[in-house]
């Protein structure tokens, strides 16, 4: 047991909320951004579905986005493949 200020986390038991299907390209945020090493930018990205807040992507063995020649394209990319990712789960939820 942890003793001291700080409190016990593994005390409490995960709260495991159910799976529920996204209605519109509203009910997911989309994060699209870059990384930059020398001469070259990655897109990042993050979809998450608001109705259960489970995190679509990025997940284990994703694809990586680039290289690309300027900040803005990477964005682009991101922001285009978050879409996709998007609408591909309202066709077909990953519940």
């Amino acid at each position: 047991m942890a003793k001291g200020p700080r409190k016990n986390f593994t005390q409490f038991k995960a709260v495991l909320q159910p799976a529920i299907q996204g209605r519109s390209l509203a009910d997911f945020r989309i994060y699209a951004s870059y990384r930059g090493v020398p001469g070259q930018f990655y897109g990042t990205l993050k979809v998450v579905r608001l109705t259960d807040k489970r995190i679509l992507f990025p997940f284990e063995g994703c694809p990586e986005m680039g290289p690309f020649v300027d900040p803005q394209s990477a964005v682009d990319a991101a922001q285009r493949y978050g879409e996709q990712l998007a609408s591909g789960d309202l066709q077909n939820p990953e519940l």
